[in-house]
């Protein structure tokens, strides 16, 4: 994969905005490698800190590995 294209060459707000959000980018691929356990791990933790409509926290997670059946 290449070098991705800097996002502030291609994007203007038409008001004052965060530069955090001008600069925010997608994959548009990715690479194929697996995530190790830890990584995994990691994102389930950032999705229980984020928040929720009167504290519910009514999240439901599926996930799949390559090895899984």
């Amino acid at each position: 994969m290449g070098q991705l294209p800097d996002p502030l060459e291609h994007r203007t707000a038409d008001y004052p905005i965060e530069l955090l959000f001008l600069k925010r980018w997608s994959p548009r691929a990715m690479s194929g490698e697996s995530l190790t356990h830890d990584e995994l791990m990691t994102l389930f933790e950032a999705a229980r800190w984020a928040p929720s409509t009167y504290n519910e926290q009514e999240w439901r997670y599926l996930y799949a590995t390559r090895d899984s059946q």
